[in-house]
C-alpha cells in the first residue's frame, strides 16, 4: 500500500470484539512502523479510504 497509495489514510484493527482489541490509523508507514513494535498475531481487518 505504501508504494501504491503513501497518503492514503488507512486503519488495521485486530482482533476486533475481543479483549486484546487493537486499533492501528494513519498512513500506511505509520501503520506498519506500529505493528512492527508489536506482536501481530490474530486476526485483522484492514480499511482503506476511497479516493
Amino acid at each position: 500500500l505504501e508504494a501504491l497509495t503513501p497518503r492514503r489514510p488507512i486503519v488495521v484493527a485486530r482482533e476486533l470484539t475481543k479483549l486484546h482489541e487493537t486499533i492501528y490509523r494513519g498512513t500506511p508507514r505509520e501503520v506498519t512502523n506500529a505493528l512492527t513494535r508489536d506482536t501481530i498475531k490474530g486476526e485483522f481487518v484492514v480499511v482503506i479510504r476511497k479516493k
